[in-house]
């Protein structure tokens, strides 16, 4: 007895993934998963209430719940009717099973089936199909003996077909043998020349063979994406794989320069200490320069390790998820395309069809992987100069603000976390008046000035935060330092002879707590740090005590209240609420000195640093030689100190994990805060006193690493807010 065909159907479709067993009333998500209808409704039963989806149990996919739950969803004919059909062939080989007749009201043993007729006939209506002429005409009526013995080959779906076979809604007794193409819908013959006038018809036979050539496009274009993302993935592996070659030979030249150097200073050591003792500490300190920059140096060689298995994992993730759903698709496919009813292949490859359209946007999610060279380029000329040339920050612009304002020197800027633009407080110094305003990064212009008359000399202003529209701002003169609101002027003094913690002296630098309405103060020569009011009133102390720091120059603040300061000496660090040391952010070099310290709203840290360029490979036995062994002569040259200075960006994590680092085209800048660029965190603004401001942003590539490394570093500080920088 022949079958529809199961020897070339993937028997594992017809099973169940929760009970594995056959399909019992298949039921069909929109990922083209099947499941038997009791199995998938204790699927969706396990559902919140609140929940209006829940995920496929084989791809994790999420289906809408419907709502009269498992019962709304879409049955599966297609399956339906093939178990049904094996069911009966099954039915067929057992002589004593019964079913009932489909010409009479009898239950009992089958003698033939009739397609004719759409179904089994007992004896006495086998007899009537021989004997009545009306029933004659049914020609294709089967013995059960003829298929028992096999002596007939006989398809059950034939059996099925008339009376399966959709019926019209208007004439109920019309089978739908046309389809309407303007309509795309079928259509029974009746309809035809009275709904459907004028428009394109086609026989069913016609479109069903239309959809079956469309489902055969299908399985080609499939076969032909996997045979492309193979290959895809073959030439990635291939460039992964020379990007860890790559960063094995920058670990080797970087160890073996670090070897050679450390030989060549051990000999330099080993030549002075016989001739003066007392250079022995300048030795000691070229040694830990260059260890310390070599650490940082690795370590970003490390975190670009991790970068890349990174990039790599998330690629096989969507390989699979490809692959996945690819399976999924070519499977349907070729069940549809084998199938020999028209009308099941017309009803359901239209559910196939669209999800081949929507599989790009569906299926494969975003995962944010950054745009790659094949090769992975670098630099590196010595501890203070490496680099991936990718992975690196680009000058976006620059401006002078004295174009712009009546003041002559710029005294502090700020970020506007909600625009491209920053805050600014000037002052002009044959006037002592004081200008505060905004300026807007792509109108270039200013906006929201306001001025400020002193009677005073004014030795210095901070700007403590920008709320909506205004600017919070102190300005120091010889008297006092006042708090000014660039919208309601002035609305405090900070006044430390008459605070009960208050050292005396003008301010160094502010931020203001946004949670809780306060201002963290210092005060010029104090390591203490004050909580007050935005009046002006001091609150509590916070003693920052941290072995070697001097007092800070510079603070931004966290929301967590965490603290960052720099000491303009040494120093740049992370404290908590009570002055207690969490983490800190190191240079390259001893000698380099961090002028200013702010933090975005990625809680990524920026330092500003002084670096002086001295010359790794100059051999300190010449200095014996140049200037003489006396303590005079080491102090004879102190101006020389400032030559050779430039000022260095440097990005951590707030862990205080290096990141990257940049350049800044101007020597004298001593001001920097963060911008937004896109409504995004990626830029850095740094300004000199002369009011000339330059911003540099992020690369595509550094804002992958940045996140990156942050998630390793500690996944939390991703999502944290900033408070003031």
């Amino acid at each position: 007895m022949a079958s529809a065909k199961p020897s070339k159907l993937d028997d594992e479709i017809l099973v169940c993934s929760i009970c594995l067993d056959t399909l019992k009333d298949p039921k069909i998500l929109d990922c083209l998963h099947r499941f038997c209808k009791k199995c998938i409704s204790k699927v969706i039963d396990r559902v919140s209430a609140t929940d209006n989806v829940f995920p496929c149990p084989t791809c994790r996919h999420e289906v809408d719940v419907p709502e009269d739950g498992a019962e709304g969803l879409k049955g599966d004919f297609l399956l339906a009717s093939i178990l049904e059909n094996r069911a009966v062939e099954r039915g067929l080989k057992v002589e004593q099973e019964e079913h009932p007749c489909s010409s009479c009201t009898k239950h009992s043993k089958i003698a033939a089936v009739c397609p004719d007729c759409g179904g089994f006939l007992c004896e006495v209506c086998l007899l009537s199909h021989q004997t009545m002429k009306v029933l004659q005409l049914h020609l294709h009526v089967v013995t059960i003996a003829d298929i028992q013995s096999g002596s007939i080959t006989f398809n059950v779906d034939t059996l099925f077909s008339a009376s399966r076979a959709p019926k019209c809604s208007v004439h109920r007794d019309m089978l739908l043998h046309i389809n309407c193409k303007t309509c795309d819908k079928l259509i029974c013959p009746v309809c035809a020349p009275i709904h459907h006038h004028g428009h394109e018809l086609e026989e069913i036979e016609t479109a069903a063979q239309t959809a079956r050539e469309g489902l055969k496009a299908i399985i080609k274009g499939v076969q032909e994406g996997k045979e492309e993302t193979s290959k895809n993935n073959n030439e990635l592996d291939e460039m992964i794989d020379d990007w860890k070659v790559t960063l094995d030979d920058i670990e080797n030249e970087i160890t073996e320069h670090r070897e050679k150097k450390k030989s060549k200073i051990n000999s330099e050591r080993d030549a002075v200490l016989d001739r003066v003792r007392k250079y022995e500490k300048a030795i000691e300190n070229k040694l830990e320069n260059l260890e310390k920059g070599n650490d940082i140096i690795l370590s970003q060689v490390e975190s670009m390790r991790g970068f890349i298995a990174d990039v790599k994992k998330k690629v096989f993730k969507i390989s699979d998820g490809v692959r996945n759903v690819t399976d999924n698709i070519e499977t349907t496919a070729r069940l549809l395309s084998e199938d020999t009813d028209n009308w099941r292949v017309l009803l359901a490859s239209p559910d196939l069809f669209r999800k081949v359209e929507s599989f790009g946007e569906e299926d494969i999610d975003d995962l944010g992987l950054p745009d790659l060279d094949d090769n992975l380029k670098w630099s590196f000329d010595g501890n203070r100069d490496f680099k991936f040339d990718d992975f690196e920050w680009e000058r976006e612009g620059s401006c002078d603000i004295t174009d712009h304002i009546e003041g002559d020197e710029l005294l502090d800027v700020h970020c506007d976390s909600t625009k491209e633009r920053f805050a600014l407080v000037a002052v002009d110094s044959d006037t002592n008046e004081l200008v505060s305003c905004f300026y807007d990064t792509e109108s270039r212009d200013v906006c929201g000035k306001y001025t400020l008359e002193l009677g005073e000399t004014v030795h210095d202003a901070h700007i403590a935060a920008v709320r909506n529209n205004s600017i919070i701002h102190t300005v120091s003169t010889s008297e006092i330092n006042e708090i000014i609101d660039s919208t309601n002027g002035n609305i405090g003094q900070y006044n430390p002879e008459e605070n009960e913690f208050g050292d005396k002296g003008s301010l160094s630098c502010i931020r203001q707590c946004i949670k809780n309405e306060e201002l963290i103060v210092s005060v010029h020569g104090s390591s203490t740090l004050y909580r007050c009011t935005l009046q002006g009133k001091a609150l509590a102390s916070i003693n920052v005590a941290i072995a070697g720091m001097d007092p800070p120059v510079s603070l931004a603040l966290t929301e967590d209240d965490g603290i960052l300061l720099c000491d303009g000496v040494n120093h740049a660090v992370a404290v908590d609420s009570n002055g207690k040391l969490k983490s800190r952010y190191n240079s390259r070099h001893s000698s380099d000195r961090p002028i200013r310290i702010v933090v975005d709203s990625d809680n990524l840290v920026y330092v500003l640093w002084k670096v002086t360029c001295d010359d790794d490979d100059e051999d300190i036995s010449d200095i014996f030689t140049a200037k003489g062994e006396t303590d005079e002569d080491d102090n004879s040259n102190d101006e020389e100190e400032e030559e050779g200075i430039s000022m260095v960006v440097m990005q951590y994590t707030l862990a205080g994990t290096f990141i990257s680092q940049f350049e800044v085209n101007d020597d004298d800048a001593t001001m920097m805060t963060t911008m937004l660029k896109d409504n995004e965190p990626d830029a850095v603004l740094c300004a000199n006193k002369d009011g000339e401001v330059k911003i540099y942003c992020m690369s595509e590539q550094l804002k992958a690493f940045c996140k990156f490394v942050q998630e390793q570093d500690h996944p939390e500080s991703a999502t944290g807010e900033l408070c003031g920088n």
